[in-house]
C-alpha cells in the first residue's frame, strides 16, 4: 500500500469503530440479545419460560452433551459472549462487545478480500461500503449473532479465495472458519449452496484436489458439536434443535410458540425487499443493486465475481423462503460491499470526478442515515433520515442500572435462595443451577421486586430475570404475586421468608403493553402505595420521559 492509502486505510477503521462504539448501549434489548445474553452469561440453556423449554427442564439436569450446543442456536457466539461477562462483568455493553468486535474484524477482512478480487483500492472501497451499510452497524451494535456469523464466514472466504487463486494448503483454514461459522448459526447452510454452485460451475478442478477434501473434513470435523448435539436430542426427544426442527419440519411441544415457523413452502419476496431497503437506506440499496449487475458482468472477465453475486442472490433467495427476520438480512451486506467497492474500483480511472462525487454524496447521506438509525437520542421519524428498523431506549437500560445498584455487594440468604429454587426452579436438581448456592450462607439482602407484568418480556427477563435465576434474588410479576397472595398456603411460605423489603416496579402508560386482558393486577399494589403517600423513585429514559415509578416500603398491606 502506499502511503496515502495506509492513511485512508486508519481512517476508515477510526470512523468503523466510533460507529460501532458509540453509545453502544443506548438502545434497549427489545429482542432474542436479551435471552441471548441472559443464557450466555451462565453459559446456561435456560429460557425461564414453560412455551420454549430446554434439556434443563426435561431432564431437571444437565447431559453431558447438552454443553455442547443450545436448544435454539448453536455454542460459539453464547460462549465468547459468556467469556466477555466473566472478564468486564454484566451490562449491556458488554453483552454488545462480541458483535461489536466482529463488526470490526469484518471491515478489516473485507478489506483482504477486495484485494485477492482485484487490488488495494478495491480493498478499500469495500471496507468503506461496508462500513456505510445501516444493516451491518446496526448488527454490530446488538447482542445478535449475525454479526459473529459475518466475521467468521469472511475469514472462511478469504482463505477460500487464497486457495483458489495459489494456495490449495488455504482449503484446511476455510474449512475452519466455516465450521465456526456453522458453530455461530446455522444460517451459514443459506450460503453454503452459492459455494458448492461456483465449484460445479467454474472450478470443477477443485474438486480434484485432496487439499479441498481436506477442507471439508475439517469443515465436518468443526462442525460435529452440532452434530452430536442433534443426533443426542433426537434420540431423546424425538426431533432435532430449533433450526434444525424448523428445516425438516418436525413437530413437537417443547418449543410450541416456535413451531412450524419454516415449514411450508412461502416466499416472502416483498416483505424482505421492504426490510432491505428500509435497513439499508434507498440510495444504498439501489446504488447496491446497480453493484451486483456490475458484477453479473465483470464475473464474464474474473470468475471469481460469481462468487459474490451467487452469494449475495441465493442468500437472499433463501431468506425470502424462510421469511427472513430483519436481522437475518445482514449477512448479505458482504456481498454488496463487495460488488460496491469493485464498481467504485472499474469507475474511478475513467471517471474520477462523477464517481468522487456520487460516492461522497452517498457517503454523507449515509453517515447521517446510520447517526440517526443508531446514536441520536432522538432521531426524525422520516425513514428517509432515520431507519424504521431503529431501536429506541424507552428506559429499561436504565431500569437495569438501578437493579444492579441496589444489589451491588449484597448476597441474598441461603434460605431465601432455597425458596427462589422452590418456587421457580421445581424439579431441576440443585446441582444444575450452581450459581444459587456458591455463596455463602449469610446474607445482607432479603427483599421482595414486583415488577409490572406489562412490561416487555426481553428486557425484563434480562433485568430482573438474570438476578434471580443466578443470585437467587426473589422477584416476581405482578400476576405471580396476585397468585400467590390469592393462596393461603402461599402466602404463609411467602411470610415465612421474612422480607425487610418490597420493591414495586410500575411500567409508565407509554410501556404498557402485555396487560392480562380484562385485569390490571398491577392496581392493586399502586393503589396500596398511594394510601400511605409512597412517593415512588422515577426513571427516565435517555430522552428525559418518565419510564417506571419504583415503590418501597416495609411492608404491603393489601
Amino acid at each position: 500500500m502506499t502511503r496515502n492509502q495506509k492513511v485512508i486505510f486508519a481512517i476508515i477503521l477510526v470512523v468503523a469503530a466510533f460507529l460501532i462504539f458509540f453509545r453502544l448501549g443506548r438502545q434497549d434489548m427489545l429482542g432474542d440479545d436479551a435471552h441471548y445474553s441472559l443464557r450466555a452469561y451462565g453459559y446456561l440453556d435456560y429460557m425461564a419460560s414453560q412455551k420454549q423449554t430446554t434439556p434443563l427442564q426435561w431432564f431437571g439436569e444437565r447431559p453431558g452433551w447438552s454443553y455442547l450446543s443450545f436448544h435454539d442456536h448453536p455454542p460459539v457466539y453464547f460462549f465468547i459472549q459468556h467469556i466477555f461477562f466473566k472478564l468486564f462483568g454484566d451490562s449491556v455493553v458488554v453483552s454488545r462487545l462480541t458483535s461489536a468486535l466482529a463488526a470490526l474484524g469484518s471491515v478489516l477482512v473485507i478489506f483482504f478480500i477486495g484485494k485477492h478480487l482485484g487490488s488495494v483500492r478495491l480493498g478499500l472501497a469495500a471496507m468503506v461500503a461496508l462500513v456505510l451499510n445501516n444493516f451491518f452497524i446496526l448488527n454490530g451494535r446488538i447482542a445478535h449473532i449475525e454479526s459473529l456469523l459475518i466475521f467468521w464466514f469472511l475469514l472462511g472466504l478469504l482463505f477460500l479465495l487464497r486457495a483458489l487463486q495459489d494456495s490449495p494448503r488455504d482449503f484446511k483454514w476455510a474449512g475452519l472458519f466455516f465450521g465456526l461459522a456453522l458453530l455461530t448459526k446455522v444460517s451459514l447452510l443459506f450460503m453454503l449452496p452459492a459455494l458448492l454452485l461456483y465449484f460445479v460451475w467454474q472450478r470443477r478442478d477443485v474438486l480434484q484436489k485432496k487439499e479441498f477434501w481436506l477442507g471439508l473434513a475439517i469443515f465436518v470435523l468443526a462442525s460435529s458439536p452440532l452434530l452430536f448435539y442433534n443426533l443426542k436430542m433426537y434420540q431423546a426427544r424425538g426431533h432435532f434443535d430449533v433450526q434444525f426442527a424448523d428445516l425438516f419440519g418436525q413437530s413437537n411441544r417443547d418449543w410450541f410458540n416456535l413451531d412450524g415457523r419454516v415449514g411450508g413452502f412461502h416466499l416472502a419476496v416483498r416483505d424482505t425487499l421492504a426490510y432491505f431497503y428500509r435497513g439499508m437506506s434507498w440510495p444504498y440499496f439501489v446504488a447496491a443493486l446497480g453493484a451486483l449487475l456490475f458484477a453479473v458482468w465483470q464475473g464474464k472477465k474474473n470468475p471469481l465475481w460469481w462468487l459474490v453475486v451467487l452469494g449475495a442472490v441465493l442468500t437472499a433467495m433463501f431468506l425470502m423462503y424462510v421469511g427472513g427476520a430483519s436481522r437475518w438480512l445482514a449477512i448479505v451486506t458482504p456481498f454488496t460491499a463487495l460488488a460496491l467497492g469493485g464498481l467504485i474500483d472499474f469507475l474511478w480511472d475513467t471517471k474520477r470526478l462523477p464517481i468522487a462525487f456520487a460516492s461522497g454524496a452517498l457517503a454523507v447521506y449515509s453517515l447521517v442515515f446510520i447517526f440517526n438509525s443508531n446514536h441520536a437520542l432522538a432521531a426524525s421519524r422520516n425513514e428517509f433520515l432515520t431507519s424504521a428498523l431503529r431501536l429506541e431506549n424507552y428506559g429499561y437500560n436504565q431500569l437495569d442500572k438501578w437493579v444492579d445498584r441496589l444489589l451491588a455487594g449484597k448476597t441474598v440468604p441461603l434460605q431465601t435462595r432455597d425458596a427462589v429454587s422452590y418456587m421457580w426452579f421445581l424439579g431441576i436438581e440443585q446441582d444444575a443451577l450452581p450459581f444459587l448456592r456458591d455463596k455463602t450462607e449469610s446474607g445482607n439482602y432479603n427483599s421482595l421486586i414486583i415488577y409490572d407484568d406489562a412490561m416487555n418480556w426481553f428486557p425484563a427477563i434480562w433485568a430482573l430475570g438474570r438476578h434471580r435465576i443466578y443470585d437467587g434474588v426473589p422477584s416476581m410479576t405482578t400476576t405471580e404475586f396476585e397468585d400467590w397472595i390469592s393462596n393461603a398456603e402461599a402466602l404463609k411460605f411467602l411470610n415465612s421468608l421474612d422480607f425487610d423489603r418490597f420493591y414495586f416496579i410500575r411500567a409508565s402508560e407509554a410501556l404498557r403493553q402485555n396487560e392480562p386482558e380484562g385485569r390490571k393486577p398491577a392496581e392493586p399494589l399502586e393503589l396500596m402505595y398511594k394510601d400511605q403517600s409512597v412517593k415512588p423513585e422515577v426513571i427516565h429514559n435517555l430522552q428525559g420521559d418518565e419510564a417506571f415509578y419504583i415503590y418501597e416500603t416495609e411492608e404491603i398491606r393489601l
